[in-house]
């Protein structure tokens, strides 16, 4: 495996660790700040899985 496909795999679990981060931390912390922590620990999820299935998909090609 490539360096490149290192980056954008930790990358992409980069993202994830942080939305679930955010999602765990949400009760405590959304009331003082006044955000919805948990609607963007979901984005970051998403972000990250998009990036980890778009370098996956495109290492199968080779």
């Amino acid at each position: 495996m490539s360096n490149m496909a290192e980056e954008a795999l930790a990358i992409g679990g980069g993202f994830l660790i942080f939305g679930f981060g955010l999602n765990v931390a949400s009760p405590q912390l959304s009331p003082h700040l006044n955000a919805n922590l948990g609607l963007w620990g979901v984005f970051f999820i998403l972000i990250g899985l998009i990036v980890i299935a778009i370098r996956l998909k495109s290492m199968g090609r080779r």
